[in-house]
């Protein structure tokens, strides 16, 4: 008797792996020794790429990864994908596929950091999976990496309809134009930087755009801490976004300048909280406030008393006059936050340069 497939979930799946990696000829030659399943295979080997796909913004792990090539596995997120996946990453090192830098902490929480040995720092290609089990882990847990209790569930999308309900085969991007743009960017990538951060640099921009042409790879999530929304667009590569089209037609992009401290406002004046029904956008969000149904509106009527007790205090008033104002916000602030902690971060700011901030 055939299972039916659970039509909620995309019969097969795209992940990336070296073009120089055959997992179908390496298992027919070096049989493993243990039971396996060729899928989790190809999607442990994709890791590498994928993970430094997603560490675009986290900047600092990004260029760390792309200068040495490593990047974190970790065994908890791992599990939830291929149970007994540790032979399958033996397998791997054994093989002279990937190599570990041996470094590991209980204490600090660091995990075991993986790359591709230089043979494999090639360009990537993709490869179909068709396994039921692991494309439905990827649909329902997005990101591989991250610890999934730090992720909301899938159900959470449906707060955001106006937000998902983009994403669809009408979202395009030109992928003629995107190769000849990696392509430039890797040439000057090699002078700066050496051909293997080069490339898994170029790997890195080449799956996100990738994922935008790809209905079944959007992995769309809304993270459980700052409740931050994850598309193909957000992890794009801002100078890639030019080529990005909804229904033939060219999208067009606004940066709000100092945006967190701009929507911060809603919070310091009762003249916007009233006016975008902040007191009924918090009410929605009760169970994560860890309110009682019962004391929302008494937290909310005290929230904009104690907003309108003090948005003319001096303080309050010159941090809104400097956001809406004071196009150099963050560097100001910095400034301001760096003196009162005797730790200015410039070496070149002066004594009468902060009297003047202050």
């Amino acid at each position: 008797m055939t299972r039916k497939r659970d039509e909620k979930y995309p019969s097969s799946y795209t992940l990336y792996i070296p073009d120089n990696l055959g997992i179908d000829e390496m298992l027919a030659a070096t049989p493993p020794d243990f039971e396996y399943d060729r899928d989790n295979f190809v999607y442990i080997a994709s890791l590498p790429c994928s993970i430094m796909e997603s560490f675009r913004n986290k900047n600092k792990e990004y260029e760390i990864a792309i200068d040495k090539g490593y990047v974190p596995i970790y065994s908890r997120a791992l599990k939830q994908k291929v149970d007994n996946y540790k032979p399958y990453i033996k397998y791997f090192i054994d093989n002279g596929i990937w190599e570990c830098d041996g470094k590991s902490s209980a204490n600090t929480g660091k995990s075991l950091w993986y790359r591709f040995t230089p043979q494999y720092n090639t360009s990537i290609k993709p490869v179909t999976i068709s396994s039921s089990r692991l494309i439905r882990q990827f649909i329902k847990r997005t990101r591989p990496y991250v610890e999934e209790e730090q992720l909301l569930t899938e159900t959470s999308l449906s707060e955001v309809p106006y937000l998902i309900k983009w994403f669809n085969p009408a979202l395009r991007i030109d992928i003629e134009k995107v190769k000849i743009f990696l392509h430039n960017l890797y040439q000057s990538d090699c002078e700066v930087k050496g051909a293997g951060a080069a490339q898994r640099r170029e790997n890195s921009l080449w799956i996100s755009a990738q994922k935008v042409n790809n209905e079944s790879n959007y992995n769309l999530s809304i993270d459980s801490v700052g409740r931050r929304f994850y598309s193909p667009l957000t992890n794009l590569k801002s100078e890639l976004r030019a080529y990005v089209t909804y229904d033939n037609k060219k999208l067009v992009s606004l940066d709000l300048k100092s945006s967190q401290p701009f929507f911060s406002l809603v919070l310091l004046d009762t003249n916007p909280f009233d006016r975008y029904h902040v007191g009924n956008i918090l009410s929605l969000y009760s169970d994560y406030l860890n309110l009682e149904d019962s004391n929302i509106d008494l937290y909310i009527e005290k929230l904009r008393s104690l907003i309108k007790e003090r948005e003319y205090k001096r303080d309050i008033y010159e941090y809104k006059k400097s956001i809406i104002f004071d196009e150099a916000f963050y560097e100001k602030t910095g400034v301001k936050i760096g003196t009162f902690l005797n730790q200015p971060f410039d070496e070149e700011i002066t004594v009468e340069g902060i009297q003047q901030l202050m």
